[in-house]
């Protein structure tokens, strides 16, 4: 296992290239948040409603970004990229490392998203569906404003993982998984899930990001006016169920 978190290290140079880009792209607003919080569902809804463009980090993680890590610039998403099963290298890390593995990662995320959004009209809103693991990290590159933090209670986040098909498949393929020095990766999956969770959670409060909770009463349109209102979206079209 891996147990020193400062092989993780954020590189403050690519934060400082994320910020000189994002900066002034003042239209272009972050919604931050744990697996199964409801963050793309809002940013859907917010998207309909408002009128304004969504792009996914998750899918650009999985999808365009996934060839450009390079060892030099993105060390921690590259050492990631190239492991031979990316989920269980993850899985395997030490808690601290973990967290720092996800810290380092939304640096190099940033930095991609950056390069991509170069040319952007500063004019053009944009809501980005961010699946950066450390907020303060996306505070210290746009500010805190730019940024809504989308939170589940911790009685409703292990729920999350059995509350669908496709989630329940992960959880059966992580339970197949040879982990070192683990005997129920379903177990060490949750916690570190949980892990996270509360670092977001304590990321948003430490940097004056807006935190909005759900609960299993929340509605998609709730929790969509919540957000919004705390990234000062105007919605004008009709609530979603």
């Amino acid at each position: 296992m891996i147990r020193d978190g400062a092989r993780f290290p954020v590189d403050p140079a690519l934060v400082a290239h994320a910020r000189s880009i994002l900066a002034p792209l003042r239209r272009v607003v972050f919604v931050v948040g744990g697996a199964g919080s409801g963050k793309s569902t809002v940013c859907a809804e917010i998207g309909r409603r408002a009128g304004v463009d969504v792009i996914d980090v998750d899918t650009l993680l999985y999808g365009a970004w996934f060839g450009r890590f390079t060892a030099d610039r993105h060390p921690a998403s590259h050492a990631w990229a190239s492991a031979a099963d990316p989920l269980a290298w993850q899985l395997a890390l030490e808690p601290d490392a973990f967290l720092a593995f996800h810290a380092a990662t939304t640096a190099e995320q940033l930095d991609l998203i950056a390069t991509d959004l170069a040319d952007r009209d500063p004019d053009a809103p944009l809501l980005v569906d961010g699946g950066f693991g450390r907020p303060a990290v996306v505070a210290a590159a746009v500010g805190p404003a730019r940024i809504a933090c989308v939170a589940l209670p911790v009685s409703m986040q292990a729920a999350v993982w059995t509350g669908s098909d496709e989630r329940r498949g992960f959880l059966a393929a992580v339970a197949s998984m040879a982990l070192p020095d683990c005997r129920d990766p379903v177990a060490a999956f949750m916690a570190l899930d949980a892990r996270l969770h509360a670092a977001m959670v304590s990321d948003a409060h430490a940097t004056g990001i807006a935190v909005c909770e759900r609960d299993a009463t929340t509605t998609v349109g709730d929790l969509a006016r919540g957000v919004a209102d705390a990234l000062r979206i105007r919605l004008d079209g009709p609530a979603g169920h």
